[in-house]
């Protein structure tokens, strides 16, 4: 039995397709995933070649490419064996399909060592005027990431990302309900097996995959609170998974008012006979909303379901995401501090609320100061 191949031997083998494939092991990453270089080639002599080249430039304390590369190629490999283990699984399905359907169609072409922030600017701009500001902000922040191993590594001489303004961000409130919409959407939802879960959206302001997530040991009736611990996800390849919060003030305790607590009684009480009708079908999950058989419930299917209740309430085609911003402007309207509704959204900072509700917050003022005017007369 020949012994193990060491790192830096490398392997060739003829693929299906009739191309030659070659990798060079690079030994383990700083997650402690094993690392490899792959080249390709027409015949076995070019991979050889690649390989030979390849090798000289890792003894040598170089990347195991060069500037000739193509952005593509780059790409593709630094997403397969660098990004794993230092994002979310969930993060590296959006890094993915990011790259695959968006920066490498733009400029995937080019070598890397000729890359120019003109082609950095010119995708960016390009996804701007289509009315794509924040898949532009994304793929500028991965190609920023990707390049600025290229930098260090010494496949380019600079992060050419780094010198193109990132696309403002900007987040779509103009479609937060008001409060006699609010009215009308839980009139729609009454009797729904999801009420509550429609309910939390809308008043408290719980993310899609947050309310998802929710387990009946998150639940305190007699308190009326709920605690968030994460968020309902899914990774392709393996399924419904929690994440944990993003930052230490997205795992928050928020107060529930009433209306969402009677709901959640119902709930308990419609589970209970859910889970005598399903019988051996259902699975116990301790999940608070789930399908009839008692397994987590998929956002997409999610989705579909807030679409009937939506239209059922005469809103339209309504962004699920709407009832988190509805939440707020409400609240804000009502008079609720500003500190208040940012803690309880578990935004990263007030700095953040602030800004997404800025024109609530002027139009508070303006309210305040027709109100002294009013005193005043």
């Amino acid at each position: 039995m020949p012994g193990r191949r060491a790192d830096g031997e490398g392997t060739i083998s003829k693929r299906a397709d009739g191309r030659w494939e070659g990798r060079l092991s690079l030994g383990k990453g700083p997650d402690g995933r094993r690392l490899r270089h792959v080249v390709y080639g027409r015949t076995r002599n070019e991979v050889v070649d690649a390989l030979r080249r390849a090798r000289n430039r890792v003894a040598g304390g170089q990347p195991p490419t060069d500037s000739a590369t193509t952005v593509t190629e780059y790409l593709r490999w630094w997403i397969e064996h660098v990004l794993p283990g230092t994002v979310r699984e969930t993060t590296a399905y959006q890094y993915r399909r990011t790259v695959e359907h968006t920066i490498i169609p733009a400029i995937g072409r080019h070598q890397l060592g000729n890359l120019a922030p003109a082609h950095v600017h010119a995708m960016v701009r390009d996804l701007q005027q289509s009315g794509h500001a924040p898949t532009a902000r994304v793929a500028r922040v991965i190609l920023h990431r990707a390049l600025a191993l290229a930098e260090e590594w010494g496949y380019v001489q600079r992060n050419v990302a780094s010198v193109v303004k990132a696309p403002r961000a900007t987040t779509k409130t103009d479609d937060a309900l008001d409060a006699d919409a609010l009215k009308r959407l839980i009139a729609a939802a009454e009797g729904d097996r999801l009420e509550a879960l429609w309910l939390i959206a809308a008043t408290v302001g719980l993310r899609k995959g947050e309310v998802l997530a929710l387990t009946w040991d998150d639940i305190d009736v007699r308190a009326a609170v709920l605690t968030v611990h994460g968020a309902l996800r899914r990774v392709p390849g393996i399924g419904l998974v929690v994440n944990a919060p993003k930052t230490e003030r997205g795992s928050r305790v928020v107060a529930l008012p009433p209306i969402c607590v009677a709901a959640l009684l119902r709930r308990k009480q419609g589970q209970r006979l859910e889970r005598v009708a399903a019988g051996p079908r259902w699975t116990d999950t301790a999940y608070v909303f789930t399908t009839e058989v008692g397994t987590a419930i998929d956002p997409d299917n999610l989705q579909r379901a807030w679409r009937k209740i939506a239209t059922r309430a005469g809103l339209g085609k309504l962004r699920f995401h709407a009832l988190r911003h509805s939440a707020a402007t409400v609240a804000l309207a009502q008079g609720v501090p500003l500190e208040v509704i940012s803690q309880q959204l578990g935004h990263a900072g007030y700095a953040i609320t602030a800004d997404v509700y800025a024109h609530i917050g002027r139009k508070a003022q303006r309210q305040a100061a027709a109100a002294m005017q009013a005193a005043l007369e």
